[in-house]
């Protein structure tokens, strides 16, 4: 497994908790359909997508070399 896309993950994994938490917190401040709270829903879809990428890619290398069957 190539340890950058592992770390990548985890880093994007953090942020994108960070990111729920704001997300959760402008919601109750500022009503569920602000734009504030519709930016930060959509930058979190963004990374969720980059996640799926990265879980992907990680999945085919494993799949490749023959590991998890």
């Amino acid at each position: 497994m190539e340890s950058h896309k592992v770390i990548l993950k985890e880093a994007l994994t953090v942020e994108i908790e960070k990111e729920r938490k704001s997300l959760v917190e402008t919601a109750f401040k500022e009503g569920f359909t602000s734009s504030n709270t519709v930016e930060i829903s959509q930058f979190i879809d963004e990374m969720l997508n980059e996640l799926e990428k990265i879980n992907r890619a990680i999945r085919n290398k494993k799949s490749n070399l023959g590991i998890g069957q």
